[in-house]
């Protein structure tokens, strides 16, 4: 958690081979969205719900918004890898810091059939605003983590 890194390179990292399955992605508008991107009503999103995967076990439900203004390529673009290495090599448009918060949640009904939990489990829900170098916010994320997966370490100094 120290630095800005995809789930793709998280997974790597932990020695898992990463995969997603995109299960809806379509252009949108959403007041609520554009609110949070500090952008007018109109403006376009394009929303990207994916499972993603380690070694074939679901990790994560992520459901992600990425400003098509700024990033117009990321409409057409195969997503089935690393958006942010798309984002960067189609877009020009590298992610290089954001805001991230972390909870804890219980998954819905379909959240517990998307990890084949028996009975709600603990999950963590991090929300994350992405911005380029430029300071223009590119992505909003809203990511559900298996709780039984998931641990995160800081080291903090003063």
């Amino acid at each position: 958690m120290d630095r800005l890194k995809g789930f793709t390179e998280e997974m790597r990292e932990l020695g898992k081979v990463p995969s997603s399955r995109i299960l809806e992605r379509s252009v949108v508008q959403d007041r609520s969205i554009s609110s949070i991107f500090g952008l007018p009503s109109t403006a376009p999103f394009l929303r990207l719900t994916r499972v993603r995967c380690g070694d074939d076990v679901p990790m994560s439900r992520e459901i992600a918004w990425y400003n098509l203004a700024a990033a117009p390529a990321l409409e057409e673009a195969d997503l089935s890898g690393s958006v942010y290495a798309c984002l960067a090599d189609k877009c020009g448009a590298r992610l290089v810091n954001c805001e991230q918060t972390i909870e804890a949640t219980t998954p819905t009904r379909l959240e517990c059939e998307l990890f084949a939990f028996d009975e709600p489990l603990p999950c963590l829900l991090i929300k994350r605003h992405s911005f380029a170098a430029d300071g223009q916010m590119i992505e909003y994320v809203e990511g559900l983590f298996r709780g039984d997966m998931y641990s995160y370490r800081l080291k903090l100094s003063g």
